[in-house]
């Protein structure tokens, strides 16, 4: 009796560790998928549509895809959002495609 209760002991040791590392795995997943998403929305749609694809699998399990699905949804801003963020995109190309074309001028002067 007592070598059943150490085994199930060792095997809810062995679950919890196993537990506690795929959440690590989830958190750094996270954090990866929003680090890309922030670098451009064209990163940002990438991800979102890798994300889809793996949603979309077949015979994926119920907690995998709402896990994936709240991914996604985490990954998505506002249409506002994007909105600025393309706009300051922009902004920013035509500041430094304003700066180049600058050089050329201060150099002939």
């Amino acid at each position: 009796m007592q070598q059943t209760v150490a085994l199930a002991e060792k095997d809810s040791l062995r679950i919890r560790n196993l537990q506690e590392e795929v959440q690590a795995c989830l958190a750094l997943n996270r954090a990866m998928l929003q680090a890309l998403a922030a670098m451009s929305p064209m990163v940002g749609a990438a991800a979102d549509i890798a994300l889809e694809e793996e949603a979309e699998r077949e015979a994926l399990p119920e907690r995998a895809a709402r896990i994936i699905e709240q991914a996604r949804q985490d990954l998505q801003c506002s249409p506002a959002e994007a909105r600025r963020t393309r706009l300051l995109e922009r902004a920013l190309i035509g500041a430094a495609e304003a700066m180049a074309d600058e050089e050329p001028q201060r150099r002939r002067a």
